[in-house]
Parts: C-alpha cells; structure tokens; sequence
C-alpha cells in the first residue's frame, strides 16, 4: 500500500475521509461505533463528533445530545473523561474501573480520601441527585462540605471519579454553560451490565468487532521503521 493508501485507510477507519467503514445518522451512533470517545476537552470533543456527521449537524445539536442523555460523558477506561452511549456505560465501568481505580490509588491517598470517606461521600452525593435532581461540581460540594467532608479543588474531582467508578453517577444535562451530574440508574436505567460469559478470553478475539474497525491500525509504514498512530 502506497503513502496516501494508507493515509486514507487510517481516517477511514477513525470514521473520517471517504473510505470510513460506517455511516453515521447522529452523534449516539458515532460514540457507539467507537464504544468510548475521549472528551476530557468537551467542546472540541463535540467538534470531533461533528466532524464524522457532515455539515448539516451544529453545536446545539450536540448540546441536545448530550442534555437529551443520548451520549453521556465519565470517567471510564483510564482516568479522562469519555463520551459513552447509555448503553455501553455500565458494561465499560465494570470492565474497566478496577483499573482506573489502581491508577487513581495514589491521589486517592494524597488527598486524604480513605475508603471510609469515599463511600460517605458517594452515599451523599447519590441521595442528593435522587429524583431526577442534577447539581453542579460546585453544588455537589457545597453539599458535602455541609456534611463535614472538604471537597475543594482536586479532592472534590476524585470524590466525583470514585463515585463515577462506582456506577452510582455519570452526566447531567447542562445547566447554563455548566455541566452538571445525575445519577446513573436514572439517566441511563437501560444500561447492560457485562456479561462475563460472553466475552473471549484468547488473544486476539477478545477485542470487540467495534474496536477491530475502529482502531487506526496498519502493518504498512511508508516512512521506514517508524509508524505514525491517531488518536
């Protein structure tokens, strides 16, 4: 495969340029197709979306979107936050948030957050958003610092990823231009879990059909030894 052959092959395979393997009606589709899509930066996230959907789809579509609950936005997968469907978010924390939490073990100990005091603070944070309630970062610790718990600055972002980790909360609708949090069971009460049963464990299978034509993968390099990857 020559140089731009194999340019073409890698944005089609990351659902850019006219060779992409699937056609996207909305953004829910272009995050399923991934499975999770990066989205540590929301508003170039959303451009990324765009960029797989054509010209007709603009910004408050996707602000739709995502108010609407048609994808959702968590920590899953490593510690950054991702744009998951309803559907795959539970089954991707079960699989992946033993992992982040390892990542997570050293700033959950540098910030004081014993296990003890991140279950505490999880239970509040569920029976503050339960009934359809959706507070702000800055609400949630307003919340918990009534309750004794101190939750400034990092502290109060791992409180959020354990709850997150944890299943028990994901993405809220906006609220003005802040974003908010809901709890899981409501925002996505469909959601599968994992089924352990199902899933391969031999190399190389156990990858997904999703994740084998979505990863910008090739065994051609047109510039010697070393190997351009996508993000």
């Amino acid at each position: 495969m020559d140089e731009v052959g194999l340019i073409r092959r890698r944005l089609g395979t990351v659902g850019l340029g006219d060779t992409q393997p699937a056609s996207f009606a909305d953004a829910a589709d272009v995050v399923g197709w991934f499975g999770g899509l990066q989205s540590q930066d929301y508003h170039p996230a959303k451009w990324a979306i765009a960029q797989r959907l054509g010209p007709g789809v603009g910004d408050a579509d996707l602000d739709r979107a995502f108010d609407d609950g048609a994808i959702l936005r968590t920590h899953v997968l490593r510690p950054t936050w991702h744009f998951v469907t309803p559907a795959d978010l539970r089954w991707l924390l079960e699989l992946t948030a033993p992992r982040v939490h390892a990542l997570n073990a050293y700033a959950y100990r540098a910030t004081g957050l014993d296990a003890e005091v991140l279950r505490r603070g999880t239970d509040l944070i569920a029976g503050a958003l339960a009934g359809g309630n959706h507070l702000t970062r800055a609400e949630v610790a307003s919340m918990l610092d009534r309750h004794g718990i101190s939750a400034v600055r990092v502290r109060l972002g791992y409180i959020l990823i354990h709850a997150e980790l944890e299943r028990v909360i994901c993405s809220g609708p906006l609220k003005g231009r802040q974003h908010t949090y809901a709890l899981l069971d409501e925002r996505a009460p469909q959601a599968a879990s994992l089924d352990r049963d199902a899933v391969p464990t031999s190399p190389p299978d156990c990858r997904s059909p999703r994740t084998r034509s979505s990863a910008p993968r090739s065994t051609a390099s047109p510039t010697g030894p070393r190997r351009a990857t996508l993000p």
